[in-house]
């Protein structure tokens, strides 16, 4: 094992410690850091029993190797700070889309019709963006998705001239 675990404290005196609290008949149970013979690092988790016995003091250590489960831990941790990441994106996309159509607009109807049509087109994102995996969507794709679906069916009122450009889904937000 390493000197150090993974939490900072030195290898022995965490033993000890644990090993007293099997001795007293607790059962520790706690993840370990373990080092192989060829240096690759194995977190592990070990319980410790302490076994009945008249005339000496025996306790049973059984180790697991936990590296999947730390790697599904670091996937799902991974995957909760995208989906923080994403909601305060989102939710600044609103703020500053309430805020341009507050200033834009001269009547609670007309910001209730623009606001609402402004929410539409900011869900018609995300879907395109779902829809790619989350793996980028073009410009142009992307502007068709956004705009007023009526803009769409009118010949003339799209037009597209130049080289092809991915709208990442990092890159769509505020």
């Amino acid at each position: 094992s390493p000197e150090v675990q993974s939490n900072g404290q030195l290898s022995n005196d965490l033993a000890s410690r644990y090993i007293a609290a099997a001795i007293a008949g607790e059962t520790p149970v706690f993840e370990w850091t373990h080092q192989d013979l060829e240096g690759t690092i194995i977190p592990c988790e070990v319980r410790l029993v302490r076994l009945p016995s008249s005339s000496k003091t025996l306790i049973r250590g059984s180790i697991t190797d936990i590296s999947e489960r730390k790697s599904a831990e670091r996937r799902q941790q991974f995957m909760m700070d995208e989906l923080d990441h994403r909601v305060k994106n989102n939710l600044a996309s609103v703020l500053a889309l309430t805020r341009q159509t507050v200033t834009s607009c001269c009547s609670l109807d007309e910001f209730s019709r623009v606001f609402s049509g402004r929410i539409e087109a900011l869900a018609r994102a995300h879907s395109a963006l779902a829809s790619s995996k989350w793996e980028g969507v073009s410009i142009y794709d992307m502007m068709r998705t956004i705009l007023n679906p009526q803009f769409i069916t009118t010949p003339g009122h799209i037009s597209y001239e130049g080289d092809t450009f991915v709208l990442s889904a990092r890159s769509s937000g505020p």
